[in-house]
């Protein structure tokens, strides 16, 4: 492989990862890992997750997970929900990346070196149980979550796919 050739190898791979964006608020369709999925559980019971990117934090993972149960509740015609289970998992990856080879004629003999760069990413997912309730939220429990305010309070921070 020329030299040049290498070069462009090299920058198109770093074009084409600068170009990845954290997950945006969607629902997570067949055979695609990142977004959320909400399964009914019981009549007012469900189970919500959402799975974030590497380039997607875990407070944005944590507040689509909220934010997609505010919407479930609406959706159901509920006014709040309560947080029965709640919890978020970090997977660390760790990735090898070659950084280049060189090959050197000398005099007596070849010379061969080449490099590579370890490099690690989180990716976080967020799930819960929540059950839908409709009336006043009770003040004194703290798991519980107007769906509306929530929704409104979150919907400035969700980042939809343009």
């Amino acid at each position: 492989m020329t030299r040049t050739t290498a070069w462009s190898v090299v920058l198109l791979t770093l074009a084409l990862s600068a170009c990845a964006t954290a997950t945006h608020y969607k629902a997570a369709g067949p055979g695609e890992e990142y977004g959320y999925s909400s399964q009914k559980l019981e009549d007012n019971r469900y189970r919500i997750t959402f799975k974030g990117n590497s380039r997607t934090d875990r407070e944005t993972v944590q507040n689509y997970l909220l934010y997609r149960a505010a919407e479930l509740a609406l959706e159901q015609n509920a006014d709040y929900f309560i947080a029965v289970g709640r919890d978020t998992d970090r997977r660390t990856r760790e990735t090898t990346h070659y950084t280049g080879v060189g090959l050197s004629p000398f005099v007596f003999g070849i010379g061969l070196g080449g490099g590579t760069t370890t490099s690690s990413s989180d990716e976080y997912s967020a799930f819960g149980e929540i059950t839908l309730h409709s009336g006043a939220k009770p003040s004194d429990n703290p798991n519980a979550y107007d769906a509306r305010q929530i929704k409104a309070n979150l919907e400035s921070d969700i980042r939809r796919k343009p």
